[in-house]
């Protein structure tokens, strides 16, 4: 996740990309799956502030 979080070029990336997952999330949280796991990269995207 570190190693992702280094290559963000633009600003709405972090956004979108939670949004992102957070649908395929809730797809697979449908399913009957586990996705803890996910909503903690989305939250970590969320939170991400891009310098510059």
């Amino acid at each position: 996740m570190a190693d992702v979080l280094v290559h963000i070029r633009e600003a709405f990336e972090p956004k979108t990309t939670a949004n992102n997952i957070r649908f395929i999330r809730e797809h697979r949280e449908i399913k009957g799956e586990e996705c803890e796991w996910i909503r903690e990269l989305e939250i970590i995207l969320s939170k991400k502030k891009v310098e510059g």
